[in-house]
């Protein structure tokens, strides 16, 4: 029983009474007699100016079957132009810089810490990868220069 009282009482807050309606009617219409002239026609310029913009958008975002307009995709990549041996020694560069910053991100962790040991073996590694990579690189000036002199491209 008591539950039917109360969605019953929130029913009766919720429906408006006619004179209620009246009321709000009459508060809007004293509101927009509030409005002078101008600012009537100054509401109804930016509205159309509003109606011109949108129009002018919706032009520029138009794209007529088979146009060369890509507006919404991205250029496609560059082409590598570069050769082979180009590409192979920007690979080893890349590789042996990226391993250098890792063995400084774990040195300075280990330092950090306190831990020597861990900071001398990452210096051994260092010197190791250093090695690798000279000897990376000097493979491939003999590569090149060997291709050089016998005219292969």
């Amino acid at each position: 029983m008591g539950r039917w009282l109360g969605r019953l009482l929130v029913l009766l807050v919720a429906i408006p009474t006619l004179g209620g309606a009246a009321l709000v009617g009459a508060q809007q219409k004293a509101k927009d007699e509030g409005r002078t002239e101008t600012q009537e026609a100054g509401q109804e310029a930016a509205e159309e100016v509003n109606e011109r913009r949108s129009n002018h958008f919706r032009n520029r975002t138009k794209i007529r079957s088979g146009s060369m307009i890509r507006r919404h995709q991205d250029d496609p990549p560059p082409p590598d132009l570069r050769g082979e041996y180009e590409r192979r020694r920007d690979h080893q560069v890349i590789r042996h810089f990226t391993r250098l910053a890792q063995l400084d991100a774990i040195t300075k962790v280990a330092l950090g810490a306190g831990d020597t040991a861990l900071a001398a073996r990452v210096e051994t590694v260092r010197r190791a990868e250093n090695e690798r990579f000279r000897l990376a690189m000097d493979r491939l000036r003999m590569v090149i220069r060997h291709r050089l002199r016998t005219g292969m491209p």
